[in-house]
């Protein structure tokens, strides 16, 4: 996938990631490049809660 493509697919699951609400991750820039966020550093998360954000990005893509 082209960069450009790249960049505005991870624009578009950020924002449907925000909207959809089940699970929460930003979007940065970096370098000029779009990034998803998803803030994971916390002493409480879970390696079932990084699952489940996968799950969720994974059936928020297929829809885009």
């Amino acid at each position: 996938m082209p960069e450009e493509e790249l960049d505005d697919l991870n624009r578009r699951l950020g924002e449907a990631l925000i909207a959809d609400g089940r699970v929460y991750a930003g979007t940065t820039t970096y370098q000029g490049r779009t990034a998803l966020r998803p803030a994971i550093v916390n002493w409480r998360t879970t390696e079932e809660d990084i699952d489940y954000f996968w799950e969720v990005l994974r059936e928020l893509a297929d829809r885009l």
